[in-house]
């Protein structure tokens, strides 16, 4: 054999393991997040519960095949990682996400309800989700105050503004948003529901991505059915019930991490919510005396109600 030759096998030994490795990393990528009948298995056993959103703000395709529904506290420092986390769903799955957000403030922040009134405000502007995240990326600002100015800022009619602050009808809208909370079981922020199942806190984003995708092909099958587009929420949401069900945990992870909205925690237990690198940390729970946002923060621990 000439050098040639062994040179021309060594190359060939060389690209063979090359296109084995990358053939089996791209194999683990596609296979990781279980095949089409595992996932519509694991969605259509979950457990699930009516959670309405007709006079909830949401963004995303009103027919969307996946609907969230987010419990937030506008002073919860675990609350503002949301933000991240619902722009990527709604850029990872167009069209197939809405995000529906409902207000749950806790005793334990003293401006949480003001916050709360004044994003309702501002929807009735048109203009909830601009006030909405600039709420949460000036936290500490948070105050009766800053409420006029941001609305000055957004350019929203300050004196609509201001009179439907006065009012208690902004607060009754609030209230409602609670109630329905906790006839579900929510007792800490932010808590979610896809498709009408309870996620348990302390995700990475790549396993809440399982989750979704499990919706979306248990959506698909129901319109396979015959299901209408705009009635699937509803569906979904009444095949399994109305009584609260577990928190679901996802067992698998499927691969893919980038930019986040991230941040899902939930409850009672103290759990963690998610980094922007998607790493566990201390979730934010409810329920100790007013005023203890920040302290709640520093020492990692959760709010509760």
């Amino acid at each position: 054999m000439t050098a040639s030759d062994t040179h021309a096998s060594r190359r060939a030994a060389i690209l063979g393991m090359i296109v084995t490795f990358v053939g089996g990393y791209f194999l683990g990528v596609f296979t990781s997040g279980g095949g089409a009948d595992e996932l519509l298995e694991e969605a259509r056993k979950a457990p699930r519960v009516a959670v309405p959103v007709e006079l909830s703000p949401t963004v995303g395709a009103a027919d969307a095949l996946v609907t969230i529904v987010e419990f937030a506290d506008f002073e919860c420092p675990f609350c503002s990682r949301s933000v991240q986390l619902q722009r990527r769903l709604l850029t990872d799955f167009p069209g197939n996400v809405r995000w529906a957000f409902k207000n749950f403030p806790l005793d334990m922040h003293r401006q949480a309800m003001g916050a709360a009134r004044a994003a309702l405000a501002a929807q009735a502007q048109g203009k909830f989700w601009e006030f909405h995240d600039r709420l949460f990326i000036d936290q500490q600002r948070i105050s009766p105050e800053y409420f006029a100015e941001l609305a000055r800022t957004i350019g929203l009619d300050l004196a609509a503004f201001e009179r439907a602050m006065q009012g208690d009808a902004l607060e009754k809208v609030v209230r409602l948003d609670m109630e329905v909370g906790r006839r579900l079981g929510v007792q800490g922020t932010p808590s979610f529901f896809i498709n009408g199942r309870r996620v348990e806190g302390g995700s990475p984003y790549r396993e809440l991505e399982k989750i979704v995708r499990q919706e979306l092909a248990y959506a698909s099958s129901l319109l396979r059915r015959g299901v209408r587009r705009d009635q699937l929420y509803e569906e979904l949401t009444r095949e399994k019930g109305t009584a609260p069900g577990p928190a679901s945990r996802p067992a698998t992870t499927s691969r893919g991490e980038g930019r986040t909205r991230e941040g899902l925690t939930h409850g009672v237990r103290r759990r963690s919510s998610v980094s922007r690198r998607g790493h566990a940390e201390p979730a934010h729970a409810p329920g100790e005396r007013p005023g203890a946002g920040r302290a709640c923060a520093e020492r990692q621990a959760p709010c509760a109600s």
